[in-house]
């Protein structure tokens, strides 16, 4: 019976652990796949979450395309330039987010605008999808 009981715990327990190898192996390539995208490829995915969450006019996704990879390119390199000291990056950062915000402003209607400004708020309160706490930019 000892045999037994000892046989499902180590089972139970290998379980378990084959759980956490998992679901951190699986945060871990996440974290490497977004790290190794370019400037480029970050301003496409979150050009495509704008045209689905805002309904963009072919006008406005050609409007953007430039805005966004101008800034995922600013982030980049303002990131590698900012790796060691992080109350400088997250200050940048800010301010990268803040000229941003205004160049999408410039483009969105005012009803897409707020629709983005919600979608903010709702990232930054754990929800929506990816967890970016801006807009969906990194």
């Amino acid at each position: 019976m000892k045999k037994k009981t000892a046989h499902i715990i180590f089972q139970y327990l290998l379980g378990v652990g084959m759980v956490f190898m998992f679901t951190g192996s699986f945060a871990q390539e996440q974290s490497q796949e977004k790290q190794q995208m370019t400037p480029e490829d970050r301003a496409t995915k979150e050009l495509g979450r704008l045209k689905t969450d805002l309904s963009l006019t072919t006008d406005q996704e050609a409007k953007l395309k430039p805005i966004l990879t101008s800034y995922a390119q600013q982030e980049q390199t303002q990131r590698q330039a900012n790796k060691e000291d992080k109350e400088a990056a997250k200050t940048k950062h800010q301010e990268l987010q803040q000229k941003k915000d205004a160049d999408l402003k410039a483009v969105l209607t005012p009803e897409q605008y707020q629709k983005l400004q919600d979608k903010k708020k709702e990232n930054k309160n754990g929800g929506g999808h990816e967890g970016h706490g801006h807009g969906g930019n990194h």
